[in-house]
């Protein structure tokens, strides 16, 4: 029967402690206010405990508010914990009886002990794991067993015999599993703020890159175009949402664009590469270098990434290049075969000096 009064009381503090989640979806553990609001919540928890607790006689109660202020402690940190104790610590005192003195020591040493695995976690950068969570409950109840000596002698012996067994084995329990609600909703919200970042680098990245990203489904349908499609090709992109991709390139390379996509759609390991002309919004076409790789089955994302880059100018320079070059290989091929003629003209005029018994006239170095 002890056993089931006092388990009633810690699971209805493991449903208390799930509201914590709440207020620090309002306002986030690392600010002051919410530090305040979590020292609050987890002090009326403990109090709620001691008001409907395991009553051994008059004045000498036992509940979870151990497990509470050195787990509000332990996730955040020494001001939420010092609020904390300062709820149960009056309230204890307020009840007063023989317990009194074990009662409001109890308070401290779990905020101590809690603390001591704060800043342990935080200098060496542990994880919060069940077996660290087990421990620190371990040795908070260990201790609160120690300090049933300080009762009156009167009561020592009930009250080891009472709840010494159940505080043993079940208040570390306990603490492992309101710690590991904790832990999860520590762990949920480090991930939403990581995710919440890596979404808005990349909406930066995406909103101010000078090539055009798109995603588009596995029919070519548009999903998505970054704001780069208007200066690069003259279209609203939301005007173009839905409609077909396919609908922009140029009939020549059409086949080969489908074909571009059957192989991401069967190979989505692969990355394409090609140059590509689309429709410019003018009704002329502009070379573009498109990149695309295949995320269909990536939650968040379910499509292809296409990297689009106009190259019209740069194709445009290397032919000018290309042409520039060709006219300097022609002008050289008649320039150097104009000399080459001069020079056997004058070889000519030498030999036939030489056959008339005249010196030559062209000095010509062989």
């Amino acid at each position: 029967m002890v056993v089931i009064e006092l388990l009633y009381n810690l699971f209805a503090l493991v449903a208390l402690s799930v509201l914590s989640g709440f207020i620090d979806n309002i306002c986030d553990r690392a600010s002051l206010r919410g530090k305040v609001l979590q020292g609050l919540l987890f002090g009326l928890i403990a109090l709620v405990g001691m008001r409907y607790p395991f009553v051994i006689e008059k004045g000498l109660i036992f509940d979870g508010r151990t497990i509470v202020i050195s787990l509000c402690t332990f996730f955040f940190g020494p001001v939420s914990g010092l609020i904390a104790v300062v709820i149960a610590f009056a309230y204890r005192l307020w009840l007063g009886g023989p317990g009194v003195i074990m009662g409001v020591t109890t308070i401290l040493t779990a905020f101590l002990i809690g603390y001591y695995f704060f800043v342990d976690s935080r200098e060496k950068q542990r994880e919060v794991t069940w077996k660290r969570l087990y421990l620190m409950g371990l040795i908070v109840h260990l201790v609160m067993i120690i300090l049933m000596f300080s009762l009156p002698s009167v009561h020592i012996r009930e009250t080891l015999r009472l709840v010494a067994v159940t505080v043993f084995l079940f208040y570390p329990l306990i603490t492992v599993l309101i710690g590991k609600v904790l832990a999860d909703q520590q762990e949920r919200k480090k991930t939403l703020r990581l995710l919440s970042l890596q979404e808005n680098t990349f909406r930066l990245l995406v909103q101010n890159s000078a090539d055009i990203i798109a995603v588009i489904d596995k029919d070519a349908v548009i999903k998505y175009l970054s704001p780069a499609v208007t200066p690069l090709m003259g279209y609203d992109a939301e005007k173009l949402l839905g409609s077909s991709s396919l609908e922009l390139v140029h009939p020549e390379y059409l086949p080969a664009v489908v074909e571009r996509l059957e192989d991401l759609l069967l190979h989505p390991e692969n990355i394409s590469v090609s140059e590509i002309l689309f429709r410019h919004a003018d009704g002329h076409y502009c070379s573009m270098e498109v990149v695309g790789q295949n995320f269909l089955h990536q939650p968040g994302i379910s499509g292809i990434i296409l990297n689009l880059r106009d190259v019209t100018e740069r194709k445009r320079n290397a032919e000018a290049l290309l042409q520039k070059i060709e006219e300097l290989e022609r002008f050289q091929r008649l320039t150097v075969g104009r000399e080459i003629r001069i020079i056997e003209l004058k070889k000519e005029v030498n030999m036939l000096l030489k056959e008339s018994g005249k010196p030559a006239k062209y000095p010509i170095a062989e």
